[in-house]
């Protein structure tokens, strides 16, 4: 029996190991952020903060095409990307090197996601600095708003009205909604997640076969896994049906290592059935860049269906939303059996994202 085998055997020997873990690698992450912090050029910085370090793929294509997107409009700026965790543990907790580093010149980045939220990392991180930096030059990218509870909610209310130069994007009509009620003191535009710019980018040629199932398992789902094994079992009896999910557990360190080779390599997975059906937002644009057809399974929350409000008028051939199990079944048969090109335009990329940069260069009120 080896050691790791046998710490694993006796609990507190485990959670030793695991408490050593983890403070070698805050050790490690405080260091990395000081150092580049040290490192920044006043003035000629963009601090992108809440890179994930997570498998989650749609994450993870957010920080890709973030990325991209300050790397093509700000090429000469140095990017400084920072992890949530680097700001909310206690040891860089009153962010005072990142005061200290700060010029108003430079450029706060906030990443994307469902993140302005109960009980959210993200949320914490986006007081915490817009609190230690009130008058920064802040971009908001496309964000999920959604409290439950209402003091959580005037909490956020009160901290993101002190980010006086701030502009806060909402990914989608409910969000938007939401935010103008609550972060009234902020400027808040209706914006489409940045995964879309890649929709249009990308052509396949493979042979195109059956159902693709791509469902979560976690607090957001909607139907039960007995209800996604019974729409399974239903389109099974018809066609070759497969199963995955955005988040890829097994392939955490590879996949921040080199996200974008994952993406593409899920993307293109995609891209050889003749019908998608997903309750996962980045499922249903990565359908879009693989150019398939999507049946979208509401969630708990609105995120997944009000997102796909998007693609309306623009890519109605190819998004349906389901609103049962029987419904999304009945799509499918007539999906799979419908002629499809399979070629989708660049849509977002052009009306959206290459117009970003002027409309918060705009924003600014120095």
């Amino acid at each position: 029996m080896n050691i790791k085998s046998i710490i694993k055997r006796n609990k507190y020997l485990y959670k030793v190991s695991i408490w050593l873990v983890s403070v070698i690698k805050d050790a490690r992450l405080k260091i990395s952020t000081d150092r580049a912090i040290k490192s920044t050029v006043k003035g000629n910085t963009i601090y992108y903060i809440g890179v994930p370090v997570h498998s989650n793929l749609g994450d993870q294509a957010q920080y890709v095409c973030i990325m991209k997107w300050l790397k093509k409009n700000y090429p000469t700026r140095m990017i400084l990307r920072i992890q949530n965790r680097s700001i909310a543990g206690g040891y860089f907790s009153s962010l005072m090197p990142l005061q200290k580093a700060y010029n108003p010149n430079d450029i706060v980045i906030f990443q994307s996601g469902y993140t302005t939220t109960d009980n959210s990392l993200g949320d914490i991180v986006h007081k915490k600095v817009i609190n230690a930096l009130p008058d920064s030059r802040i971009l908001m990218m496309p964000q999920t708003v959604y409290y439950k509870n209402e003091n959580r909610m005037n909490s956020a209310a009160q901290y993101y009205g002190r980010a006086t130069n701030m502009l806060f994007l909402s990914r989608d009509r409910v969000s938007y909604n939401l935010a103008k009620k609550i972060f009234q003191k902020n400027d808040i535009m209706l914006f489409p997640d940045i995964v879309t710019t890649l929709i249009g980018k990308y052509t396949y040629a493979n042979p195109r076969e059956g159902i693709l199932l791509c469902t979560r398992n976690d607090d957001e789902r909607y139907y039960s896994q007995t209800d996604i094994s019974r729409l399974y079992e239903l389109l099974n009896s018809r066609y070759k049906v497969n199963c995955t999910d955005t988040t890829k557990l097994e392939a955490k360190n590879d996949i921040i290592n080199n996200p974008e080779k994952y993406i593409l390599d899920e993307i293109e997975k995609y891209s050889y059935y003749r019908a998608i059906i997903t309750d996962r937002y980045h499922g249903t644009i990565f359908s879009l860049i693989a150019n398939t057809p999507v049946i979208i399974l509401k969630t708990m929350d609105h995120k997944v269906i009000t997102g796909a409000e998007w693609f309306s008028g623009i890519y109605d051939d190819y998004v349906f939303v389901a609103d049962s199990i029987e419904n999304a079944y009945d799509i499918a048969n007539k999906v799979v059996n419908k002629n499809y090109e399979y070629a989708l335009n660049s849509y977002f990329n052009e009306y959206y994202y290459d117009k970003l940069k002027a409309f918060f260069e705009s924003h600014d009120r120095r």
